[in-house]
């Protein structure tokens, strides 16, 4: 992490660095003074509006924007959200069962920041719509008229939820220990071990959405199921009554369905979206019994993204076999099936793309984020392709 000294005065890096130990209080990721021999950093510098691409980039730093009026907390977290790999909440696609978008009430060259993006863009770990996110824009965001929403809450209590720039909600923070897997590897809990929503965090313990009416941190440490069920599974039912209500459970190790709804789940593509419950309790349906197909899994949530970028062919190539063996088609012994990124992933979704990118729009705060998910190729944010010379590659490794 750098900071241009020259354009934050001692109070703005106070709030800087505020920002940056919410994001380290309530998960793995550690900000800390970048060193020379540092091949990635984040730097705050000065800009015209608020603004970060999303996710680690090519080169030596990535800018996080942030003009006078954005030095405040909860805007600082938010553009780190992006920086992180995180979207604006409202892009899901799944956002329709719980926005409309009112794009008469938006300028046509503004109608971008309402994109919707497909699973394969946002990274999907099972966390909820989650209207108090600090990622949400607010009801009026890019309003010509401001008197009428951009943005309406099928949920109406929650119309003036939306747009949080204050600290991170309980989803942001189980979002992210989920895609830097924060768990510890040798703790064998799951999630589905955690009272309602709760999730194992990086302490090996389980942690619940506060009572924001009572407690001023988003989470809190609830206990752990005893002889009920949770989210859908009956697996804590099944043996809340031999542990005694506390302690770690050990997972079976017969390659067996452990729950009666794994079929079902199974046909309803659980086995790709829900990968850390079903790999563990729903083998059979899953189709992981057997030595060769225990092996031939995804060991992280974020295969199939990475998959689509075209790692499994360029410089990543031998971290993916042995990472994403299922996402890139290396099960069963073979090679399984090149990635021709540069044809298949990485191009552009807009004619204009071109024009966009002669005239700085690929760097320019109000749109770098649009021209980085839907103008890659015009902005040089191609995978690197082995025998070719695409460019800059745009990831989310490290943390």
């Amino acid at each position: 992490m750098q900071i241009d000294t020259r354009a934050f005065n001692e109070r703005e890096q106070r709030v800087l660095q505020s920002a940056m130990n919410d994001w380290m209080k309530y998960t793995c990721l550690n900000f800390r003074p970048a060193t020379s021999s540092d091949r990635h950093k984040i730097k705050f510098v000065d800009g015209d509006g608020c603004a970060s691409y999303v996710g680690m980039q090519s080169g030596s730093k990535q800018d996080v924007l942030l003009a006078s009026g954005c030095r405040h907390k909860g805007t600082v977290i938010h553009e780190l959200g992006h920086a992180l790999g995180l979207h604006h909440e409202q892009t899901r696609p799944d956002r329709d069962q719980y926005v409309k978008i009112n794009y008469d009430n938006i300028p046509d060259h503004l109608e971008y920041n309402f994109k919707k993006y497909s699973w394969s863009v946002i990274a999907n770990v099972d966390v909820p719509y989650d209207y108090t996110s600090i990622m949400h824009y607010g009801k009026t965001y890019f309003a010509e008229d401001k008197s009428k929403p951009t943005i309406e809450t099928v949920d109406k209590s929650a119309k003036d939820v939306i747009g949080n720039r204050v600290g991170l909600s309980f989803r942001d923070i189980k979002t992210i220990n989920k895609v830097y897997e924060c768990q510890p590897q040798n703790c064998n809990l799951q999630d589905s071990y955690c009272k309602g929503e709760g999730f194992v965090g990086m302490d090996c313990e389980c942690w619940c959405p506060a009572d924001v009416s009572k407690d001023s941190d988003p989470y809190v440490q609830c206990d752990r199921i005893a002889g009920t069920g949770n989210q859908g599974t009956n697996w804590g039912g099944n043996t809340g009554g031999n542990t005694g209500g506390g302690g770690p459970i050990n997972k079976p190790a017969a390659c067996e369905d452990q729950n009666s709804k794994c079929t079902a789940w199974s046909r309803a593509g659980h086995c790709s979206t829900s990968k850390t419950y079903m790999s563990s309790f729903c083998k059979k349906s899953c189709n992981l019994c057997g030595t060769n197909n225990e092996q031939c899994q995804d060991l992280h949530n974020m295969c199939s993204y990475w998959t689509q970028s075209g790692h499994c062919s360029d410089g990543y190539a031998a971290f993916m076999g042995l990472t994403c063996k299922r996402s890139c088609g290396l099960c069963g012994g073979g090679l399984g099936q090149i990635f021709d990124a540069g044809a298949t992933v990485c191009r552009d979704e807009n004619e204009h793309c071109s024009y966009w990118s002669r005239v700085g729009h690929c760097g320019h705060p109000e749109y770098m984020e649009y021209m980085s998910m839907s103008c890659k190729r015009s902005c040089n944010l191609c995978p690197q392709i082995q025998g070719g010379n695409n460019g800059a590659f745009s990831d989310w490794y490290g943390k």
